[in-house]
């Protein structure tokens, strides 16, 4: 059923990109978003991709297999579009794409989990993660990731997004772990193992707390017409309150688990800065007590 669906979706998106022959990759994300979910067309994904998005259809919402893994291809087209730039110049000043591929996706997802278990949604933190950042969202992040590099590095070439997907699907998922934890988290691996944890944990749970920030910067009042300003102000309100607390750190040690056992990679064992935005460590100042993360399969 999941390659069924995985067929079906390329047909569609290759039908759409036939009707839209002169549209760049940016423009065509956009529309497939439309035949997602009502949820991801709302007024705050049109402010944020600076397109309306309104909703045509769910011939998108759809669970496939690509490289492997079940892949949710609504959320996956989503989180894409949030990282599609804008074609040639006009990508140096889109600063709300800029925005949503750094602090939406992945980050977004585990934020989420964490906002909602602070409003006692669920009943469990692992009850949170399981239901915001599931391994099939964060499956699909990581997808639109890979996928989205492609297409932001093609420049003004016409490149089929269909054909991007195709192409995601013939390698292993493992590899795609790999460049996403060198390329979107900095991380260094070597014989198997992640080199530099400490600084890759750091990364993952700053993003985090900029997107609660964000969250909480929206609920008073704040316009997201402005991401850079936003991101500046978002920094700063993370950096100086709840970057320390177990559940931010826990997020963030969810989802290095993940790709440590999804990226075949070795167990590791750190010590996590106190302070993911003042990254230093003089004697041992400055970063908590010692973790372990290892590779095994995370219960789901």
């Amino acid at each position: 059923m999941l390659e069924e669906n995985r067929e079906r979706a390329l047909q569609f998106i290759a039908g759409i990109e036939a009707e839209m022959l002169d549209a760049s990759a940016y423009q065509i994300a956009n529309e497939l978003r439309r035949y997602t979910r009502k949820s991801y067309n709302n007024l705050q994904f049109a402010i944020a991709t600076l397109s309306p998005q309104d909703y045509r259809g769910s011939q998108l919402d759809l669970a496939v297999d690509l490289s492997g893994e079940e892949i949710d291809l609504a959320h996956f087209i989503a989180s894409l579009s949030d990282r599609v730039a804008l074609p040639g110049l006009a990508a140096a000043v889109d600063f709300a794409t800029a925005w949503t591929a750094k602090h939406s996706s992945w980050s977004g997802d585990l934020g989420q989990a964490i906002d909602d278990w602070r409003k006692d949604k669920f009943t469990s933190f692992q009850a949170a993660l399981n239901a915001d950042a599931s391994y099939v969202d964060l499956a699909s992040n990581i997808a639109a990731f890979q996928v989205g590099e492609i297409l932001n590095r093609s420049d003004d070439r016409p490149v089929s997004i269909a054909k991007v997907i195709r192409d995601y699907h013939r390698i292993r998922y493992p590899e795609h772990v790999r460049d996403f934890i060198r390329d979107e988290l900095g991380g260094a691996i070597e014989l198997n193992t992640l080199s530099n944890p400490q600084k890759v944990e750091a990364k993952i749970r700053r993003s985090i707390a900029i997107f609660l920030a964000f969250l909480e910067m929206q609920r008073l009042g704040k316009s997201p017409d402005k991401p850079e300003a936003i991101e500046r102000a978002a920094k700063i309100l993370a950096a100086t309150s709840g970057v320390s607390q177990n559940d931010l750190l826990s997020s963030s040690l969810y989802f290095l688990k993940y790709l440590l056992h999804k990226g075949e990679l070795n167990g590791v064992c750190f010590k996590p800065y106190k302070n993911p935005f003042w990254m230093f460590d003089f004697a041992g100042w400055g970063t908590g007590e010692p973790v372990r993360v290892d590779r095994v399969v995370p219960s789901a």
